[in-house]
């Protein structure tokens, strides 16, 4: 039987131990919290769930995006396998999700650079085919350009100062380039790419790259407020690898002794894997965290 809780509970230090070392369901059945309370407190803290099979705790409001977005986004979404998310969509007889591109709606200003622009460009930057883009520019009567448009744009001084103010889409649009033409002007002059967060224009710092790869996409949301999407570009353009493809931690008795010893943070970067696998190993032992000197 659960114990029982007040609803003004708060989490205690031996309850919180638990998360990610037991499933979700024993951690509830132990602590006398529900299985949605037990779920977003491990989501706040970081904590992945236990390995091995568990049930997942489905609500009305989860099985109503079954469908609706694909099985993978909605596997991250909640830290479940994709597998699980196809097995109960199936269970319930909802198709999966296919990306249906919306009707192309030509604006005049789109026609006006058929032709003028590589197809390639106009494609990458309004996220439409190759085989679209000339079709159209066939039906209208239009040659396709040659050669890199980066050669032919006459850059001035007012222009390239744009460059790194704001986001490359939004200098595209300001001048009247193409994505493509504005990303491979602003790395020939070294200038760092900036991106939008809530609103406003923020630049990547050293720091910030310093951590790509160095913790999950969610910890460097935490930290940053950077979408998963835009890190992982980030990434590749800098040549990361991904965190989840990095070295698996092998635990020595040796290795066991210095948890709590020194902080998460420098054995995660010693080992090269991120703080939460050091925390999460060290909690399942119940040791507590090195002290600050």
């Amino acid at each position: 039987m659960s114990p029982k809780r007040s609803p003004s509970a708060t989490w205690k230090p031996q309850q919180l131990a638990l998360l990610g070392t037991v499933s979700d369901q024993e951690v509830a059945r132990l602590t006398g919290f529900s299985v949605p309370e037990v779920i977003t407190k491990r989501h706040q803290r970081g904590i992945k769930a236990a390995h091995g099979r568990q049930k997942t705790h489905w609500t009305p409001a989860m099985i109503k995006l079954l469908g609706r977005h694909t099985d993978a986004s909605l596997a991250e979404r909640w830290d479940v396998s994709e597998s699980t998310i196809t097995r109960k969509r199936r269970e319930m007889n909802i198709s999966a999700h296919t990306y249906r591109p919306p009707p192309i709606t030509w604006t005049k200003a789109m026609i006006a650079r058929l032709g003028k622009e590589p197809d390639l460009d106009l494609a990458r930057e309004w996220d439409i085919s190759v085989p679209t883009i000339a079709n159209k520019r066939k039906a209208l009567g239009l040659q396709t350009r040659s050669g890199n448009p980066s050669q032919t744009i006459r850059w001035t001084a007012s222009m390239t100062k744009v460059l790194g103010t704001m986001s490359d889409t939004a200098a595209a649009e300001k001048l009247g380039l193409s994505l493509s033409s504005i990303r491979r002007k602003r790395r020939a002059m070294n200038i760092p790419a900036r991106f939008m967060l809530n609103g406003r224009t923020v630049q990547w710092t050293k720091k910030m790259d310093a951590d790509l790869g160095k913790m999950s996409l969610a910890a460097f949301h935490r930290k940053y407020g950077v979408r998963s999407d835009t890190a992982k570009s980030r990434m590749r353009a800098l040549g990361i690898t991904p965190l989840s493809t990095q070295k698996h931690v092998e635990w020595t008795p040796r290795l066991l002794a210095r948890l709590g010893k020194q902080s998460d943070l420098s054995l995660a970067k010693e080992l090269g894997v991120s703080h939460t696998t050091i925390r999460k190993k060290r909690m399942s032992l119940e040791i507590p965290p090195a002290r600050s000197s």
